[in-house]
């Protein structure tokens, strides 16, 4: 029975033991847990606090770009404390793959830093925007991967907590059975210890749920020295840490939600002003563009202008010197920069007076002055000088044109000198204007009766020549009446009606014949002259054929040239259309030009030719080989009574009135005649005719 007892006793001990180890053992397992809880939570929290701290540094970056001045501590302060916290969880982290990113997430940070660095340095605008803009897109980068990695932790946390759940379940199963299993004496011990654990393990539990839930107020009662009164404590340290920093970043997220919006708003007025401030930039570069051209072209023609032109500052002193005034005073540039004005001035008080009339009237016009150059001569300037202003209205000195007129001056004395002459001479040309006056009047008075007398005699030669061309008209009719008896009577004595004459008296007879003819002809050419100058010759229009009148002339034009080694030829334009004129006087025309190439043209040939012309004109021109004319005759040509070569006209006979009325039928007819010659080689007449006359041509 003791040895029984024994064993028993020992077999409850040996319980109590293997309870306790196990018990011990679950405890620990229990508390590593709680420290992997603890471990994840404290990451959980500095992935906050380093998202915390990336958003302050944007907030003051943004602030920065924003304009607001007094924020770079905060924003330097803010990127250490990224850095601390990034550094710090790195260090923690035994995980190879969250070191790495970690690694990564470092090394953006530090060439964010080296961006804000570079912005809070650089002055010139364009860079800095470009930094800034850069660095705004490394914190997005560096928000991305921390809220990433946050996003990890927060997993593993979740993970942790059902974990701890089945450890906890599974540390009961094993309590009771070993419990079960040790018997009767150690149940009231066991049930005692199990239930302090088994509440203590619950009240963590709970407590962890509520946390994970976000619950931060959570805290556990466990009052116990043993390690879960220990863990107890530590779980509701870490539960108050992180309610507050859950509040400090709530407050902080709600500020910067709102500084946000601050920002914004602020951006979007930068946005605004940046645009008007690069389109006002524009337009001062565009001005600035274009006063350096206007500059560059005023010193352009300062410097071509053949004028002295100086300006000075305030004190009087010589700034600049242009080719002009080298040109003409002798000095140069370099010698005269700096030196006072009035070195320049032949009397140094002109200076004073020209400056003294500035003062009063803003400057001085023409002023003439004299100016001495650097070989002693002294020359005599026509000056004009102004006050010389900057862009804001101050004086800064002056400005000075002055043009050399030493030989104006002299030419102004000359022409006062001339001047003075003509003035005497002027009163002596008005005397005599006077005088010549009266004896223009008393001449202009003789002219005056002159003319009228003139006038009067004019009237009496028209009147005489319409009178001797009616007398013509009436005379030649009158003469034509016996002529054509004579000539009539001739014939019957030719023909033999009254009987048979001899060979010698129809001799006799053919000279009469043939001089009655002639002088028929004559008649008729007089006639009708008188009658085309009396104004009673009327065209008879009609519509013509020009190929029948030609053929109709031509058999009249070879008994002109028989007995002559002249060919005869013709050319007519087969389309020229009929045309309305007078076909006798048309004849007419034709006929005299080709009688005066009959008349002077011994061989060679004589050609008709018409044909069309434009604007509603034809061309009829003769052309022979004859002797020609001269050119100093050909004005002559178309003259009344008018016989070019006098002897020729005797051998050929003539009175020279066929070209005077052919001329003046082809303008009653509208046209215009024309001549080409050359002695020795003959010519050429040519007629230009409207195809239609209506009596408005002429």
């Amino acid at each position: 029975m003791k040895k029984k007892l024994i064993m028993g006793l020992g077999s409850i001990i040996l319980l109590f033991a293997v309870g306790g180890a196990i018990t011990v053992w679950n405890l620990e397992s229990l508390t590593n847990n709680e420290k992997n809880v603890e471990r994840a939570l404290n990451e959980h929290h500095d992935y906050l606090w380093a998202v915390s701290n990336l958003l302050t540094a944007q907030a003051e970056l943004y602030r920065y770009q924003a304009g607001y001045a007094g924020n770079l501590a905060d924003l330097k302060s803010s990127v250490d404390n990224l850095n601390n916290d990034v550094s710090h969880l790195m260090t923690d982290t035994s995980d190879e793959s969250q070191k790495a990113s970690l690694k990564e997430v470092l090394s953006l940070i530090d060439e964010y830093k080296q961006k804000v660095s570079l912005i809070l340095i650089n002055e010139e605008r364009e860079v800095r925007l470009k930094l800034e803009k850069d660095a705004s897109e490394l914190g997005d980068r560096v928000k991305e991967r921390l809220l990433g990695l946050y996003a990890v932790s927060q997993a593993e946390t979740d993970q942790l907590t059902p974990i701890m759940e089945r450890i906890v379940s599974l540390s009961k199963l094993v309590i009771y059975l070993t419990l079960f299993f040790s018997g009767t004496l150690a149940i009231a011990g066991s049930v005692w210890l199990i239930k302090g654990i088994t509440d203590s393990v619950n009240r963590l539990i709970d407590g962890t749920n509520a946390l994970s839930a976000g619950d931060f107020a959570q805290r556990i009662d466990i009052t116990s020295d043993d390690e879960l009164g220990v863990l107890s404590e530590r779980f509701n340290q870490m539960a108050e840490a992180i309610s507050k920093r859950e509040q400090e970043v709530k407050g902080a997220m709600e500020e910067l939600g709102s500084t946000n919006e601050e920002l914004r708003a602020s951006y979007s007025k930068m946005e605004a002003l940046t645009y008007d401030l690069e389109q006002a930039k524009n337009e001062l570069e565009v001005q600035h563009r274009r006063l350096v051209e206007s500059k560059e072209y005023l010193q352009s023609v300062l410097e071509d202008s053949p004028d002295v032109i100086v300006t000075t500052d305030t004190e009087g002193n010589i700034v600049e010197f242009n080719k002009g005034a080298e040109e003409i005073l002798r000095y140069t540039r370099k010698e005269l920069i700096g030196t006072p004005v009035e070195f320049l001035y032949q009397d140094e008080a002109e200076r004073r007076d020209i400056l003294k009339i500035v003062e009063e009237k803003g400057k001085a016009t023409n002023y003439e002055a004299r100016l001495k150059t650097s070989d002693g001569k002294v020359l005599d300037v026509s000056l004009t000088i102004s006050l010389l202003r900057d862009g804001i209205g101050n004086v800064i000195g002056t400005v000075g044109i002055s043009r050399d007129i030493t030989e104006i001056k002299k030419k102004r004395e000359e022409l006062l000198y001339l001047y003075k002459a003509l003035q005497e001479t002027t009163l002596a040309l008005e005397a005599a204007r006077t005088d010549l006056e009266k004896k223009v009047e008393e001449r202009t008075s003789e002219l005056r009766e002159a003319n009228e007398k003139l006038i009067e005699s004019n009237i009496k030669i028209k009147e005489g020549d319409r009178l001797k061309s009616e007398f013509m008209a009436n005379m030649s009719h009158e003469l034509r009446t016996p002529l054509n008896a004579v000539i009539g009577f001739s014939e019957v004595l030719l023909d033999g009606i009254d009987g048979e004459i001899s060979d010698v008296q129809k001799i006799d007879v053919t000279h009469i014949h043939d001089s009655g003819v002639h002088l028929l002809e004559i008649i008729n050419d007089i006639l009708d002259l008188s009658k085309i100058e009396a104004g009673k010759m009327d065209l008879v229009v009609e519509e013509v054929d020009l190929n029948a009148v030609i053929a109709g002339v031509a058999p009249i034009a070879r008994t002109l040239i028989k007995g002559k080694d002249i060919n005869l030829m013709t050319q007519i334009d087969e389309n020229l259309p009929t045309i309305i004129a007078d076909s006798k006087r048309l004849k007419q025309i034709i006929l005299n030009l080709l009688s005066n190439a009959a008349k002077f043209t011994e061989e060679g040939e004589i050609a008709i030719k018409a044909e069309s012309a434009e604007n509603g004109y034809f061309v009829i021109s003769v052309r022979d080989t004859g002797i020609g004319i001269k050119e100093e005759d050909m004005p002559k040509v178309f003259e009344k009574f008018r016989q070019i070569d006098m002897s020729s006209t005797r051998n050929k006979g003539g009175t020279g009135l066929g070209m005077a009325i052919t001329k003046k039928l082809v303008e009653m007819h509208g046209g215009t005649i024309a001549l080409e010659s050359r002695v020795g080689a003959g010519t050429t007449f040519s007629v230009k005719l409207p195809l239609i006359y209506d009596g408005d041509n002429v």
